[in-house]
């Protein structure tokens, strides 16, 4: 996606980069936030070890995709369920797949109090079965002690 957009002049002022890694270290950050998306990651945990690693003061993560044992499944979408504004006719509406990777919610926890942090929020337990009976959404904030 970063390479992409570099080749839209409408995007010309946003600064884009691909490394996590680079973006925190030049950048005094405060709050990390997440909704959503860590579960599309080949490797969902491996954001986490480098900010808890590199001390954010606050982590929030929202609408995460738990599990007691990881698991990849297929997430199933319609092409217009993506994106905002509206669908654009011609493309049709076709079934899309995403992979999908449950995160095990107490390897997450111990990512982060291994570097310092309490949780200060846990809602775990807000939906369950998107994925199969033996997963559920929740959220999780963290602050570094």
């Amino acid at each position: 996606m970063v390479e992409e957009s570099r080749k839209w002049n409408s995007s010309n002022s946003i600064m884009f980069s691909s490394s996590l890694g680079t973006v925190i270290s030049q950048n005094q950050i405060d709050i990390f936030f997440s909704s959503g998306t860590v579960q599309y990651l080949p490797s969902p945990l491996s954001p986490f070890s480098l900010v808890a690693r590199l001390g954010i003061p606050l982590v929030a993560l929202t609408r995460n995709n738990f599990s007691a044992k990881s698991k990849v499944v297929a997430q199933r979408s319609r092409l217009a369920m993506n994106g905002t504004g509206a669908h654009i006719k011609n493309y049709g509406n076709p079934a899309i797949y995403y992979p999908n990777t449950s995160i095990v919610k107490s390897e997450l926890i111990n990512i982060f109090r291994s570097n310092g942090y309490s949780v200060i929020l846990d809602t775990s337990g807000t939906t369950t079965g998107i994925y199969g009976n033996d997963c559920y959404s929740g959220d999780l904030v963290f602050m570094k002690m």
